[in-house]
């Protein structure tokens, strides 16, 4: 099972998710008012995990943590945990 994501949670999405072919740092906004969905990815794999939810919009954060973008569609199974404070900052 993924973990569940809250608006504010700052995430490595993996490559391939979102539309996007590369890893990177995004975080969940808290401004859209944006409602997760049923995971697709999950039930796509054959996975199916019924309590992981898509994510319609993530930002996308540069080094210093500042929005450079944006990517949709991103399931919780295809985040990963990082430590918000040095990952957006460049020092993995």
């Amino acid at each position: 099972m993924s973990k569940r994501r809250n608006p504010g949670d700052v995430v490595r999405k993996v490559p391939g998710a979102g539309f996007v072919g590369e890893s990177l740092v995004c975080r969940i906004p808290d401004y859209f008012g944006d409602i997760p969905e049923p995971c697709f990815a999950s039930l796509h794999r054959g996975e199916p995990d019924d309590e992981c939810m898509e994510w319609p919009n993530l930002e996308v954060l540069d080094a210093n943590g500042d929005v450079v973008g944006h990517c949709c569609h991103v399931a919780e199974c295809e985040m990963e945990d990082l430590d918000p404070v040095s990952e957006t900052r460049g020092e993995k």
